[in-house]
C-alpha cells in the first residue's frame, strides 16, 4: 500500500533506509529509547508506522491535547 499520497512528507521517507526510518520514529516520539528492535520490520511496515505516528502526532497537535493513556 502506497501511503505517500496520504501524507506529502512521506515522499522523502520513501527513499529512507530502515535505520533512517527508525530514527524518524524516535524523533516523532521524542524519545531516547532504543527502538532498534523495529529494524526486523519490512521497510513498507516501517513506512506505514511512520505515517501512523505522524498522523496521530499531527492530530493531537491540532486539538492542542496531550496524549494520555486510557
Amino acid at each position: 500500500m502506497q501511503l505517500s499520497w496520504l501524507i506529502p512528507e512521506l515522499w522523502q521517507e520513501m527513499d529512507m533506509t530502515n535505520d533512517e526510518l527508525v530514527k524518524k520514529i524516535e524523533e516523532l516520539l521524542k524519545t531516547d529509547a532504543d527502538l532498534d528492535f523495529l529494524l526486523v520490520l519490512k521497510k513498507r511496515d516501517l513506512e506505514k508506522l511512520v505515517a501512523c505516528i505522524r498522523g496521530r502526532v499531527d492530530q493531537v497537535g491540532e486539538k492542542g491535547h496531550h496524549i494520555t493513556r486510557e
